[in-house]
């Protein structure tokens, strides 16, 4: 294992480094927790992808049993102009405007398949917020973009209380940046997520970002000026050549430029990806376990140093102001307040009506069956009332806090019934407290979130996870090469 190097010259670096030496993280490591990149599960769902089977539109909207009229929407545009060496998700490079015209067209038959299915139940429904995706949706052009959200507002109750977010990629700053910042302002977007990955240009160029550190700081301030009063900067640590000097320096920038939060990722790495080629040639590139660890404290004591708020359900690190919200990401981790996640497009997952799903992550397949009229629904599984428990919590343990209170009375369940020899391992551990009621993470447990979130899937999940030989040989190709961040073998259970 790599040791970082102590130094006197740099007191966010010392500090957080001996934040690591008093959490005894080896500790955690000796009880067979462990984070490897290439057996990363970023928690934002439950269950996992390797758990579904194949499934049919009619089970999911024949007959609701999830009475909420409350939704939020996902827009996915898996386009780009370029690949990004860690990038795994499906998406097409540089398409032509033929095919962009045939996916939205499609993307549109799809909003209005489902749009129809669930007024028929339900009536027409309130949209809380949505998200525009990728890939880049900055590959639409004005107009497109203007058109698709018109024709949602067609389709569902979007008003103007409903949060809209567009991920922008920084590379626009060279063309159309202003005349796309500009449309998304005067349409009703009221927040930006801008892709920045990192503040230093050597990674940027040798990770294909297509933007420098400068053009990201430059779409920041121009989205600032048109009028954004909700920015959010993503950052991705474990890259190559990433070093601790390297990292403070980019969250220094970050936090320098005071935009209303920041995320900052574990980056995972897949078959499909480039990148995997590269930890397996030159691993001396790439930071150790114990690096990436303090890249994590580093960015937990930069953002209290900022004043900024922790919230752990992805490490997203926001300013305190009055007012401010992030409606996807709370109705996307909904543990109890069953807000309804509707996804479209190509490779998508949805939570609608007990019912977790995965569209087809194949662009032509997608766009045929909807000209058929038919939903590309491709696998799926129907969450009882013990896998929404354990869903429950799973994403409240991700969160960071557990409100005992609330699951039990809603689910009928008691916690600690069901979960007793498992909570007395991780608060043994030192990863989970009891405070107030509420099992929450401890400051050591934030650093193993992902880790100790899986520990609660059920017995039954857990064994459908196993059984890949089930899987004919183009799923498990589609499954292992585009998992989306959920699936992947070697997930550690305390035993």
């Amino acid at each position: 294992m790599k040791e970082c190097r102590k130094t006197n010259q740099n007191s966010l670096i010392e500090k957080s480094i001996h934040v690591m030496d008093d959490n005894n993280i080896k500790d955690i490591w000796l009880a067979g927790i462990r984070r490897d990149p290439k057996n990363y599960h970023i928690t934002v769902m439950y269950p996992p992808l390797k758990a579904m089977k194949e499934i049919d539109e009619n089970q999911i909207f024949s007959r609701f049993e999830n009475q909420s009229k409350k939704f939020s929407l996902y827009i996915h545009m898996p386009f780009c102009t370029g690949k990004c060496i860690f990038c795994y998700f499906y998406q097409i490079e540089k398409p032509g405007q033929e095919l962009i015209n045939r996916y939205l067209k499609a993307i549109k038959k799809e909003i209005q398949i489902v749009a129809g299915k669930i007024q028929n139940q339900l009536g027409r429904i309130s949209i809380q917020s949505i998200f525009f995706g990728g890939g880049s949706p900055t590959v639409l052009s004005k107009k497109q973009f203007k058109n698709l959200l018109g024709f949602m507002k067609e389709q569902f109750d979007i008003s103007k209380e409903t949060e809209i977010t567009v991920e922008i990629h920084p590379e626009i700053i060279r063309n159309n940046g202003q005349e796309l910042i500009e449309t998304y302002y005067d349409n009703q977007v009221t927040r930006l997520n801008i892709g920045t990955q990192i503040f230093d240009d050597h990674i940027l160029k040798i990770t294909n970002r297509r933007h420098t550190a400068a053009e990201a700081k430059q779409a920041y301030e121009l989205a600032r000026k048109i009028g954004f009063e909700n920015i959010n900067i993503d950052l991705l640590y474990s890259l190559p050549d990433l070093t601790p000097e390297i990292w403070e320096n980019t969250l220094n920038t970050a936090f320098g430029m005071e935009p209303d939060s920041i995320t900052t990722y574990f980056m995972a790495i897949r078959k499909c990806s480039p990148i995997y080629q590269m930890i397996n040639t030159s691993p001396g590139r790439f930071p150790d376990e114990y690096l990436n660890h303090l890249f994590r404290i580093m960015t937990i004591e930069r953002a209290k140093a900022a004043g900024y708020e922790h919230r752990k359900l992805i490490d997203w690190f926001v300013k305190p102001r009055e007012n401010f919200h992030y409606l996807h990401q709370q109705n996307e981790a909904r543990k109890t307040k069953e807000i309804q996640l509707l996804s479209f497009g190509s490779g998508v997952f949805s939570y609608v009506n007990n019912y977790q799903y995965y569209n087809i992550p194949d662009i032509q397949r997608y766009c045929d069956l909807l000209q058929k009229v038919q939903l590309p629904v491709w696998k799926g599984i129907y969450l009882s009332e013990e896998e929404r428990f354990a869903r429950a919590m799973v994403l409240g343990v991700k969160s960071g806090k557990v409100n005992t209170n609330e699951i039990e009375n809603k689910f009928k369940m008691n916690i600690r019934e069901k979960y007793d020899s498992l909570l007395q391992k991780l608060e043994k551990l030192g990863l989970l407290d009891e405070v107030n009621g509420s099992i929450c993470l401890s400051e050591k447990g934030v650093l193993f979130a992902d880790e100790v979130a899986v520990q609660f899937m059920t017995p039954d999940i857990r064994e459908k996870l196993g059984k890949n030989d089930l899987l004919h040989s183009i799923e498990k190709d589609l499954i292992e090469n585009y998992n989306f961040m959920y699936d992947m073998d070697g997930l550690s259970f305390l035993q």
